[in-house]
């Protein structure tokens, strides 16, 4: 049985001819400009995203040092030092001390 759709013909496109006689697309139309007000509110949304997403990264990093501190207290203190107590110290404070870098270097001027 014969294929009754039509052939699928991809629409032409405007060219301009150069001077070699090859041919290029059309540039693209120049953005609009951005207002001083939007441009504010953009910088400012991104901001309170960034501290949310750094108070987060912050919050985990204290609770694990925590944790790592007073669970082998509560269940026993022999268990305090053992070798595996300090990566997680290490690991509670990384993340504490990424949020703050991040706060840092990534916040943008809402001026």
């Amino acid at each position: 049985m014969e294929n009754l759709r039509p052939k699928y013909r991809p629409p032409a496109a405007a060219t301009d001819q150069t001077s070699t006689g090859g041919t290029e697309p059309p540039a693209p139309p120049p953005p609009p400009p951005i207002s001083p007000s939007d441009r504010k509110l953009a910088a400012r949304r991104f901001n309170e995203s960034l501290k949310l997403v750094t108070s987060g990264l912050s919050g985990l990093g204290l609770g694990l040092c925590s944790v790592a501190f007073l669970q082998p207290l509560l269940t026993d203190p022999a268990l305090f030092v053992k070798t595996n107590r300090p990566v997680w110290y290490l690991i509670g404070l990384g993340l504490h001390v990424v949020g703050h870098l991040i706060v840092h270097f990534e916040l943008r001027k809402e001026e």
